[in-house]
């Protein structure tokens, strides 16, 4: 998609790190992790009894779940 829109040809041999540079668009690889480690210092600085800090340390209840495909429960 970014070769088409700067009208490069297959045959021109360019890489797909020069067409980046050309578009400057950045990777969306780089994007997601910069925005998961935002999140993750966020939530680490709150303090209190918050439901995104009790999301991160959650254990299921009595340990693991059987093999297989999972019945769906209400209390899921």
């Amino acid at each position: 998609m970014e070769r088409s829109m700067l009208n490069i040809i297959y045959n021109l041999q360019k890489t797909n790190k020069w067409v980046r540079d050309q578009n400057k668009v950045m990777n969306y690889m780089e994007i997601i992790k910069n925005t998961k480690q935002t999140w993750a210092g966020h939530i680490s600085l709150r303090t209190g009894n918050r439901w995104s800090a009790a999301l991160t340390v959650w254990t299921p209840m009595g340990g693991k779940r059987k093999r297989g495909g999972q019945r769906k429960r209400w209390r899921d």
